[in-house]
């Protein structure tokens, strides 16, 4: 057997030893309790384990686009996705969008800095809040691409796309625009 899986089999034992510890402890209760609690059910396990899945690592590539100047107020952030003649996003693909703002000047319009996108529909239109000042918007892309009509094929592109802006009050354009550009 290969030392890899060794481990692995090794480490998901110490996993379901780990649970089943901590489904008896709940269930005898504190020291020289009576036990009466009930065990947590397979739906609290099941959520506690997926809010602790990792994000994915950033994309090891990177472009800062050109600057972008926006009035303040509510505006919008469209992230688009260009790709050559004849492909298309493949719907059925775990493609992603990590979008990070600075939370100061830019911030999404629940006040938040931070969102992912799990299979969004390009383009992807952010409702966002605008501060004067200026501000930086990343967004972490992973796209799964297929020839139309040939979406067993997928190709793969990660991306980390920089958009520096420029926030001034009375300014008329209220969009700002990240578009990822694949060419094949």
């Amino acid at each position: 057997m290969k030392p890899q899986v060794k481990v692995a089999l090794i480490l998901l034992a110490a996993a379901c030893l780990a649970v089943l510890a901590a489904l008896l402890a709940h269930k005898m209760g504190p020291p020289g309790g009576t036990g009466t609690a009930a065990p947590p059910s397979v739906s609290t396990v099941t959520t506690l384990q997926l809010k602790n899945e990792p994000l994915p690592p950033p994309p090891r590539n990177m472009t800062t686009l050109a600057p972008a100047g926006v009035g303040t107020g509510s505006g919008k952030l469209i992230i688009s996705v260009k790709l050559p003649k004849g492909y298309k996003v493949n719907e059925e693909a775990p493609t992603k969008v990590m979008l990070r703002l600075d939370g100061k000047v830019l911030r999404l319009d629940n006040a938040a800095s931070s969102k992912q996108f799990d299979k969004p529909t390009f383009p992807l239109a952010v409702p966002i809040e605008v501060a004067a000042g200026e501000a930086t918007a990343t967004a972490d892309l992973w796209v799964y691409y297929c020839r139309e009509g040939q979406e067993s094929a997928c190709f793969f592109k990660e991306m980390r796309l920089q958009l520096l802006v420029r926030a001034e009050a009375g300014r008329s354009e209220h969009e700002l625009n990240i578009v990822l550009e694949v060419k094949r």
